[in-house]
């Protein structure tokens, strides 16, 4: 089997001066509403309802909702900034998987939820940024182990969760 053309890619990749920087994070949160009450709001027309300042452009979806190939875009002025956004994986009540591409930054994001009792549930958000540039790099190298912004997001789903509104700014 000729495998030249597939060495070669891997030595140019070898040969690169530039490092692709990657941070993970993690973060638990235990909900006082089962998986069926929690994980419909994992989507980017829901989450108008309870993030601040959220908006997007969706792109592809048959429904309007998350679903499996489900595009949508978010400009400048989103909590998460601009990019493109691609749902790679979408178990109902179970698991959304997701990618973000900008110029400088990959961001890939896990949810898992789970039941955590008769009537809580657990999520499990698990983000990989990864730089695609130098200044992707400066983004990814000064990302904090938790970030405080995705805690906030965190809370603003409990408070809308517990309450039925969107919290405050």
């Amino acid at each position: 089997m000729n495998t030249k053309r597939s060495d070669d890619l891997i030595a140019r990749f070898g040969e690169r001066q530039f490092t692709a920087l990657r941070k993970i994070q993690e973060y638990d949160r235990l909900f006082a509403a089962s998986p069926k009450k929690l994980f419909p709001l994992l989507c980017p027309s829901r989450e108008a309802d309870w993030i601040p300042g959220w908006s997007c452009d969706l792109v592809y979806t048959t429904t309007g909702y998350a679903q499996p190939d489900c595009i949508f875009t978010t400009g400048d002025d989103n909590p998460f900034g601009a990019g493109t956004w691609i749902i790679y994986d979408h178990e109902p009540n179970e698991r959304l998987e997701l990618v973000k591409t900008s110029g400088d930054l990959v961001l890939q994001m896990r949810i898992a939820v789970s039941p955590a009792s008769e009537s809580g549930a657990r999520g499990r958000w698990t983000l990989t940024m990864t730089g695609l540039t130098p200044t992707g790099n400066t983004v990814v190298e000064a990302l904090p182990d938790q970030d405080p912004r995705i805690i906030a997001l965190l809370d603003c789903l409990d408070h809308y969760l517990n309450t039925g509104e969107m919290a405050r700014p």
